[in-house]
C-alpha cells in the first residue's frame, strides 16, 4: 500500500551508519579517510516496523524521496531482495543498479532502532507468548492492549456503549426472540474460547433465520453482531451469501470469537450437495482438505464462532436431507423477531451508529471469571437442559450446544446488566428443538417420503397376483397382507429413490429403518429375496438388473413395510375427485 507526504518535513534530518548517511533528499556514502561525501542514491529510510501477531512475520513501512516528494510504502520484509528489484523498482524506490546493495544495507541498518508496532487481522481468541488473549480491534489480555486491527471487518467501536446498552434494554430485553439472538451472539466468545483453551472441543454454532421480509430478520442480526462491531454490509459483520463457498470461507478463517452474518442465503447458486458441504465444514471448524497443484496437501484454515444467516427460504429445505446437518444448523422459519416495525426502524438506527463498544467488556468480564468457572456454568445448563429437552438420540448433542447460548446469557447478564431471561430463551429454543425433531429424524422422515414416492410410481410396481404393468419398467413387487403393505423395491431402483429424495447415503438409511423395525430381511442381510419378474419378462428384467442369472428363487430387493394399506386413501381419494368432476 503506498501513500503520498507533500512538504519538507523530513528535508533536513540526517541519519548515519558507518560510511553512509541520509541527509535531506539524498543518501551519501562517507570516505572513512578524507570525510568526502558521494550520492549513492534518493533517501530511504523506515519509518516503522510491524510484527503480524498471528504469523510473526515482519512488514516495514518505508518513506523515501521519489522524485520530487515524499511517498509511503508498506511492504514484508521478505520484499527486501535482489529479486523484487522490478517491484522495488516499479513502487519508485531509487535502487536501479548498484544502488540496491547500498539502499538495503542503510534500510537493514535502519529498521533495528525502531521497536515493532504489534498488528492483527483476525479476530477472537489466541494463545499469544503463552497468554490466553482476544483479539478485537486491540488485543484484549491480561496486561494493557496492544496491537491494532488490520483486517477487513469495521470493528473498531463507534459511539457510545451506554447508549447501546440503554437501546437493548429498551427494545431487546423483554422480547424473547431478540434475547435469544443477543446470547447467541455473544456465543460465538464461548465457542472460540473453549476451543482455543483446548478445554472442550466444540463445534461452531449455525443458526438460520428464514421467513419473508416483514418478519424483522436483518434487525435481529443486527442485534446479534453489534456488540463486536459494524452491523452493517459495508464491510461489517454482515456479509452477503451472494459470493463463492472460497469467500466465505475466507471470511470465517482465523474467527475464533467473533460472530458473523451471511445475509440473503436465498440469493446463492450453491446446489445442495454444495451447500450441504458448507455448512459440514462451517459446524466442524475447518475446511475439507485440498491438493495444490504439486499434490500436496494444503494447508487447512480453521476457526471456531457463530454463524448467523437469513432468507426467505429454509436451508434444511435446499440442502441433503442428512441428520447430521440437522444436528448442526438451528432453524427458525416465520418468526416475529421485532415487537413492531418501530422498534425494528428505532434499533437498526442506534445499532448503524454504536457498535463495537460491548464486547470488550463482556471479554475482559469471561477473563476475570475463568476458563474453568465458565466450563462450569456451561456444565450446570447442560444437565438442566438435558431434564427438559424432547428426547430424542441428538438431545445431549443439541443440549450442549443451547447451552453455550444460555452460559453467554448469564455472563452477559453479569458483565453487561442486561437482566436477559434465560428461562424465556431456554424455552424458546426448546421449542425450536421440538419443532425440528420430525424433521431432523432421518429414518421416519425418509419412511414418510418414499411412501409418498411409492404412491406417485405405483404403476412401475406389480401388486398381490396381477403380473401386468403395462409397457412401464418393473421397478418391484407390492403385496397387502393383514393390512400391512410390503414394499419390494429392487436395489438399484431404491438407490433411484434415495437420490431423488435429496438423502446421501443409503447405508445410514437402512441401519435407521432397522431400528424403526419396517425393514423386512432375510437373517444376516438388509435384503429379502422375491420373485418380481416370471421367466417370460427377460427383456424388462434386463433393463433394470442387465445380465444377472435368472432365478426361480427370485431377485434381492430392499423390502420396507408399511403397518397400512398405503394405496387405499388415495383410492378414495380419486374417487371424491371422479365424483366431482375433477380429471387427474
Amino acid at each position: 500500500m503506498k501513500c503520498n507526504e507533500q512538504g519538507d518535513v523530513h528535508g533536513f534530518e540526517e541519519i548515519r551508519f558507518n560510511s553512509l548517511v541520509l541527509r535531506g533528499e539524498s543518501i551519501y556514502s562517507v570516505d572513512p579517510k578524507t570525510q568526502k561525501e558521494e550520492f549513492v542514491c534518493a533517501a530511504v529510510k523506515v519509518e516503522m516496523v510491524f510484527r503480524h501477531i498471528e504469523t510473526g512475520k515482519i512488514d516495514l513501512q518505508l518513506l523515501y524521496w521519489c522524485y520530487d516528494k515524499w511517498e509511503r510504502l508498506k511492504l514484508n520484509r521478505g520484499k527486501l531482495i535482489k529479486n523484487e528489484l522490478p517491484f522495488l523498482l516499479d513502487s519508485g524506490l531509487d535502487v536501479a543498479g548498484y544502488k540496491l546493495k547500498p539502499a538495503l544495507s542503510f534500510i537493514d541498518q535502519h529498521e533495528k532502532q525502531h521497536k515493532p508496532q504489534y498488528y492483527h487481522d483476525k479476530l477472537g481468541w489466541a494463545i499469544f507468548e503463552k497468554q490466553l488473549v482476544y483479539k478485537h480491534q486491540k488485543v484484549i489480555g491480561p496486561k494493557k492492549t496492544f496491537s491494532n486491527y488490520k483486517g477487513n471487518f469495521l470493528i473498531e467501536p463507534h459511539g457510545d456503549v451506554q447508549k447501546w446498552r440503554v437501546t437493548i434494554k429498551q427494545w431487546v430485553v423483554g422480547h424473547t426472540p431478540l434475547e435469544l439472538m443477543l446470547a447467541a451472539g455473544f456465543s460465538a466468545v464461548l465457542v472460540g474460547l473453549l476451543n482455543v483453551s483446548k478445554k472442550a472441543d466444540v463445534d461452531s454454532l449455525i443458526f438460520h433465520l428464514a421467513g419473508n421480509s416483514t418478519t424483522g430478520k436483518t434487525t435481529a442480526v443486527m442485534v446479534a453482531v453489534s456488540a463486536f462491531g459494524s452491523p452493517s454490509m459495508k464491510n461489517g459483520l454482515l456479509q452477503s451469501y451472494n459470493g463463492t463457498k472460497n469467500a466465505m470461507i475466507g471470511m470465517l478463517t482465523g474467527n475464533y470469537g467473533a460472530p458473523i452474518v451471511f445475509d440473503e442465503s436465498s440469493m446463492n447458486r450453491m446446489n445442495k450437495q454444495a451447500l450441504s458441504g458448507l455448512l459440514y465444514e462451517i459446524a466442524q471448524n475447518m475446511e475439507r482438505a485440498r491438493m495444490d497443484k504439486d499434490a500436496n496437501v494444503k494447508e487447512i484454515n480453521t476457526w471456531a464462532t457463530s454463524v448467523f444467516s437469513t432468507g426467505e427460504h429454509t436451508m434444511v429445505g435446499n440442502s441433503n436431507a442428512n441428520e447430521g446437518i440437522r444436528a448442526r444448523l438451528f432453524e427458525f422459519v416465520n418468526v416475529e423477531w421485532t415487537k413492531d416495525a418501530a422498534a425494528s426502524d428505532q434499533l437498526k438506527e442506534v445499532l448503524l451508529n454504536n457498535y463495537g463498544n460491548a464486547a470488550p467488556y463482556f471479554i475482559r468480564h469471561l477473563q476475570k471469571v475463568g476458563v474453568e468457572n465458565i466450563y462450569t456454568k456451561w456444565e450446570e445448563y447442560k444437565k438442566q437442559l438435558s431434564k427438559d429437552m424432547p428426547p430424542s438420540k441428538f438431545k445431549d448433542r443439541i443440549g450442549n450446544k443451547f447451552a453455550l447460548v444460555l452460559t453467554a446469557a448469564h455472563f452477559a447478564n453479569e458483565s453487561l446488566k442486561l437482566n436477559l431471561s434465560i428461562n424465556a430463551i431456554a424455552d424458546m429454543l426448546i421449542q425450536q428443538e421440538e419443532r425440528s425433531m420430525g424433521e431432523r429424524e432421518l429414518g421416519p422422515k425418509f419412511y414418510r417420503l418414499l411412501k409418498e414416492k411409492l404412491i406417485q410410481y405405483k404403476r412401475n410396481f406389480k401388486f398381490d397376483r396381477r403380473d401386468n404393468t403395462g409397457d412401464y419398467e418393473i421397478w418391484g413387487f407390492i403385496e397387502e397382507k393383514k393390512g400391512k403393505t410390503y414394499c419390494y423395491i429392487l436395489p438399484s431402483i431404491f438407490e433411484k429413490l434415495v437420490g431423488e429424495l435429496g438423502f446421501s447415503d443409503s447405508s445410514i438409511l437402512m441401519d435407521e429403518l432397522k431400528k424403526m423395525d419396517v425393514l423386512d430381511r432375510e437373517e444376516d442381510k438388509n435384503k429379502k429375496r422375491k420373485v418380481i419378474f416370471s421367466e417370460g419378462e427377460g427383456e424388462k428384467r434386463k433393463k433394470i438388473l442387465g445380465d444377472k442369472p435368472y432365478s426361480r428363487k427370485g431377485d434381492y430387493t430392499v423390502c420396507i413395510v408399511y403397518q397400512e394399506n398405503i394405496f387405499e386413501d388415495l383410492d378414495k381419494l380419486n374417487m371424491n375427485t371422479k365424483a366431482r368432476g375433477y380429471q387427474k
